[in-house]
C-alpha cells in the first residue's frame, strides 16, 4: 500500500509519510459526512487523506470544497473504495476540469454509487503551482437509493442532488462553516436525475454558474463579466441554413478572453476559434469569424449542459445509457446506423425499427481495405480528436466479455459521447454525406458494427476503417440539424486586468449566409492563432504526475526551474517541441525588472509565452508573447517574485539556455523597505546630533568640576568617555544583541522599528 503514496510525489524523491500518509494513518475519528463538515489546511505540495460515507446506507453524494486560499491549488481525488487510496492514475472521480479552469471559490465532485462502507478521499495542493497553504472545508450530501434497478441501473434515489456553489461564512466564535442553501444550481436551476443541472433562460454551466443570452438575430449587447467568470451567447442556427460564418464583435474597458464553439460551450482549454492574439497583445477590442456549415454538415445532437461536456460522466450515469446503447449496437448495420443509435441514446430517444442498408455488409470481414480521406481540415490535428478517434478504435477492437471488459466499457463510453462526436465530425465538416467518401466507408466498413458486442478475433480486422470515423460521425442523422449552436464565450480572468470587480463590454454578434465564404475559408493567423495546433499538455489527471514529478521518463520532461540572482547568469539544456510547449519556471529571487533567456544552440525558437500570475494549465493563463529576431529574448518581469515561460521551437530537439535577471534593484521608489530606508537615514541624522550634544555637554562639565579650563583636547575627550562608559556600565545586560543570529535583538533598535510604522508623518512627508 505504501507504494500507492509514491504516485503523489512532487519533489525530489518520496515524499515523508506525513505529508502522504499510508492508509494505515488515516483517522479513524476524521470521516466527512452529512451534517459534518471539516475544516483541512494542506501545505504547498502535500496532501490530505479521508474517508468519507454517507452513514451507512448506499447512496451517490456530492464532495464539496469551500476556500478563500487564492494562491492555493487544490485537486480532489475520490476512490470509491475504503481500502484503496485514490491516485493519478486510479480513482473514480476528480475535480480536474476545475482545477484546469483554475475556478474560485467550491470545487465538487459527484461520488455515484457508493458503497454503505463508504470511500476515500485525497486533497492535494499542486506543489509545483501552489503559493499558499490551501485553507478550506469539506461537506457531503448524500442522496440515498432506496431501490436497485438491476437491468437498467436506473435506481430509486430518496432525492435529487446537483452542485450547490455555497459560500463560506464565520460563526460567531471564529470557525469556518458553510450555509446550506436547500436549492441546488446555484439557485439558478433545477436539479435532475444524474446529478445533472436545468438551467434557467438566462444561465448555463455545470452549476447554472454563467450568465446566458439567446442570440436569434444580429443585435448588440451591453453586459457585465464578472472576475472568473463566463458570459455566454447562443446563437441559433436555422435548420436550412446554406452555409457561411458567425461574426462576433467585442469591445470592453478591459483585455477580455474571447472563445467560440459549434454546439457546445467554450471554455479556455477547449474552443474551435479563440482571440488569444489579442489577449497577449493586451487588446481590448476582438473581431472573429467562424465558419458554419450548411445544414447538411455537421449535425451532432446539440445540448447544454455545461461548459465540460454535454453529458455526465460514466459514473454519473450508472452504466444505463451504456448499456442502452451496446444493446442497439447489435442492430448496428453500419457506421451511419451506429453513430445514429449513440445519438439516440444520449437524447433520451426510443429505439429505432431495425433497418438493413443495402450493401453494407457486402465487404465481409474476411476483407477491410485501407480507407482514410483526405482530410484537411485542421481541427483533424487537434488532440481531442485523436484522442476520440484512439477510443472508437479501442471499442471496434477489443474483446468484450474478456478480462479486458471493463477498459472496453470505458472506451466505448468514451466514444459515444457527444464532445467524442463532435470532435470527429469537425474533422469530417469539407466532405459531403452523399459523396463517394462517405459511399465507400458504408460499403467497406459497415461489417465492422457487429464488433461492439462481438468476441470475433477477425474483428482485428477493422483497425484500417479508423479513417472512417470523422465522416460517420458527421453524418449521425437528419433530425438533429434543426437545433444547432453556435456558442460565444467571453471570460474575464481572475488573475489578470480586475482592478475592479467586474469588466464592462459590448457585443455585436450576427450570423450571415455567405457559401462562398464556406468554399473560400482558409485559416489564417488573423482566424486561427498559430497555437492551434498545439498538444495540450494538460489533456486529463495523470498529466499533472507527470509534471509534478523530479525525474521524468526520457525525452518526457517538458517543465524545468531557475533560481536567478540579480546579475547572475544561469544555464539550461532543455528539450523544445514543434507541437507542444516547454514550461520553465523562473524565480526571480531579487525582484528583477526584466530577465533575459539567450538560446545558443539547439532549433530555432519561434515564440515564448510568459505568465506573471496564473499557473499555466491553459494558453490564456499567459499574459504576454515574445518572438524571437535573433537569439536572445528579454522578458519584462515587473519585480515578479515568479516567471512562467512557455518555449515553442519550430522543430523538436535540445536547446542550450542562459537566463540572467537584471534591472532595478528590489527596494524600488515607493514601495514600504524604500520609505522604511529614508527613516532609518534620518534616525542615525537625529542620534548623530544627539552625540553632537552629549559631546558638547561633555566638555562644559568637565570644566565645571575639574575647575580648570585648561588641558588638551584629546585629554578632555578621553576623560569624558571614561566617566561616561563607568555611569552606563550596569545596562550592559540589558541588550539583547547576538542573542539571535541574523537580527538584531536591541530593545531600543526593536522600540525604533516599531516607530517608523506607528509615526508615518515627519521629516521627509512634505509634499508626499
Amino acid at each position: 500500500m505504501a507504494r500507492w503514496c509514491l504516485l503523489f510525489c512532487w519533489g525530489v524523491g518520496p515524499l515523508s509519510s506525513a505529508a502522504i500518509p499510508g492508509l494505515e494513518q488515516l483517522s479513524s475519528t476524521e470521516v466527512l459526512s452529512p451534517g459534518s463538515p471539516i475544516q483541512v489546511r494542506v501545505g504547498i505540495g502535500e496532501a490530505k487523506y479521508m474517508r468519507f460515507s454517507c452513514r451507512g446506507g448506499p447512496a451517490d453524494a456530492v464532495v464539496t470544497l469551500s476556500t478563500y486560499a487564492e494562491q492555493a491549488d487544490p485537486l480532489l481525488l475520490l476512490s470509491l473504495r475504503a481500502d484503496r487510496l485514490p491516485s493519478f492514475s486510479g480513482n473514480d472521480a476528480s475535480t480536474f476540469k476545475q482545477w484546469l479552469e483554475d475556478d474560485a471559490g467550491d470545487h465538487y465532485v459527484m461520488a455515484n454509487g457508493l458503497s454503505p462502507q463508504g470511500g476515500t478521499l485525497g486533497l492535494l495542493n499542486i506543489r509545483k503551482f501552489a503559493a499558499q497553504e490551501l485553507i478550506g472545508v469539506l461537506t457531503i450530501r448524500c442522496s440515498y437509493i432506496i431501490a436497485f434497478d438491476t437491468i437498467f441501473w436506473d435506481h430509486l434515489r430518496s432525492n435529487a442532488i446537483c452542485p450547490v456553489g455555497s459560500q463560506l461564512r464565520t460563526s460567531q466564535r471564529g470557525a469556518i462553516v458553510t450555509e446550506a442553501p436547500d436549492n441546488f444550481c446555484s439557485g439558478h436551476g433545477v436539479c435532475e436525475r444524474h446529478g445533472l443541472c436545468k438551467c434557467d433562460n438566462d444561465h448555463t454551466g455545470s452549476a447554472c454558474e454563467h450568465e446566458k443570452y439567446d442570440v436569434v438575430v444580429g443585435q448588440d449587447f451591453k453586459f457585465e463579466v464578472k472576475s472568473g467568470k463566463y458570459q455566454y451567447f447562443r446563437v441559433h442556427i436555422p435548420p436550412r441554413f446554406e452555409g457561411g460564418y458567425v461574426e462576433v464583435k467585442i469591445r470592453s474597458s478591459e483585455p477580455l478572453v474571447v472563445l467560440l464553439r459549434s454546439d457546445d460551450l467554450p471554455t479556455k482549454n477547449k474552443y474551435e476559434l479563440s482571440n488569444f492574439n489579442d489577449w497577449v497583445s493586451h487588446r481590448n477590442q476582438t473581431d472573429l469569424r467562424l465558419k458554419v456549415t450548411s445544414s447538411d454538415g455537421i449535425t451532432a445532437v446539440s445540448t447544454d449542459a455545461g461548459p465540460y461536456g454535454a453529458a455526465p460522466n460514466p459514473s454519473e450515469q450508472g452504466g444505463r445509457r451504456l448499456t442502452d446503447f451496446l444493446e442497439r449496437s447489435k442492430e448496428a448495420t453500419g457506421w451511419f446506423d451506429f453513430f445514429r443509435n449513440a445519438a439516440d441514446v444520449q437524447a433520451g430517444l426510443p429505439a429505432r425499427p431495425r433497418q438493413l442498408l443495402s450493401g453494407v455488409m457486402a465487404g465481409g470481414l474476411d476483407e477491410c481495405p485501407k480507407m482514410s480521406p483526405d482530410y484537411k481540415h485542421p481541427s483533424c490535428k487537434t488532440s481531442s480528436m485523436l484522442r476520440c478517434k484512439d477510443s472508437c478504435l479501442k471499442c471496434i477492437l477489443c474483446v468484450k466479455g474478456s478480462k479486458d471488459d471493463m477498459a472496453c466499457s470505458a472506451s466505448c463510453q468514451a466514444c459515444i459521447m457527444p464532445e467524442c462526436n463532435r470532435a470527429l465530425a469537425n474533422c469530417a465538416s469539407d466532405f459531403s454525406c452523399t459523396g463517394p467518401e462517405a459511399q465507400k466507408c458504408e460499403v467497406g466498413c459497415g461489417s465492422c458494427m457487429s464488433c461492439l458486442s462481438s468476441n470475433d478475433k477477425r474483428c482485428a480486422l477493422c483497425r484500417c476503417c479508423d479513417g472512417c470515423l470523422p465522416l460517420a460521425a458527421k453524418c449521425l442523422s437528419s433530425h438533429a440539424s434543426e437545433s444547432r449552436y453556435v456558442f460565444v464565450g467571453v471570460f474575464n480572468h481572475r488573475r489578470y486586468f480586475n482592478d475592479a470587480e467586474s469588466i464592462t463590454a459590448t457585443a455585436d454578434i450576427s450570423l450571415t449566409a455567405d457559401p462562398s465564404f464556406v468554399r473560400r475559408y482558409v485559416p489564417t493567423d488573423a482566424t486561427q492563432s498559430w497555437t492551434a495546433e498545439l498538444y495540450d499538455s494538460f489533456h486529463d489527471v495523470q498529466s499533472i504526475e507527470l509534471a509534478s514529478r523530479e525525474e521524468y521518463p526520457s525525452g518526457e520532461q517538458f517543465m524545468h526551474e531557475l533560481d536567478l540572482k540579480n546579475h547572475d547568469t544561469e544555464r539550461l539544456e532543455a528539450r523544445v517541441y514543434r507541437d507542444r510547449l516547454t514550461l520553465l519556471q523562473v524565480r526571480n529571487t531579487d525582484r528583477a525588472e526584466h530577465l533575459e533567456l539567450q538560446f545558443l544552440a539547439g532549433p530555432e525558437i519561434s515564440h515564448v509565452l510568459t505568465s506573471s500570475a496564473a499557473a499555466p494549465k491553459t494558453l490564456f493563463d499567459f499574459d504576454a508573447a515574445y518572438e524571437q529576431t535573433g537569439d536572445t529574448i528579454v522578458i519584462l518581469a515587473g519585480g515578479q517574485e515568479s516567471i512562467w515561460c512557455a518555449i515553442f521551437g519550430k522543430s523538436d530537439g535540445f536547446a542550450q539556455i542562459t537566463a540572467r535577471a537584471y534591472g532595478t534593484s528590489p527596494v524600488r521608489a515607493g514601495s514600504p523597505a524604500n520609505f522604511s530606508f529614508a527613516l532609518v537615514c534620518v534616525l542615525f541624522l537625529l542620534c548623530g546630533l544627539a552625540m553632537l550634544g552629549a559631546i558638547s555637554g561633555g566638555f562644559q562639565k568637565l570644566s565645571d568640576t575639574s575647575g580648570t579650563g585648561g588641558g588638551s583636547l584629546p585629554g578632555r575627550l578621553m576623560e569624558m568617555v571614561r566617566n561616561r562608559g563607568r555611569r552606563h556600565e550596569s545596562t550592559v545586560s540589558l541588550t539583547r544583541g547576538g542573542s539571535l543570529q541574523g537580527y538584531t535583538g536591541s530593545d531600543v533598535i526593536d522600540r525604533t522599528v516599531e516607530d517608523q510604522y506607528l509615526h508615518r508623518g515627519g521629516l521627509g512627508d512634505e509634499g508626499l
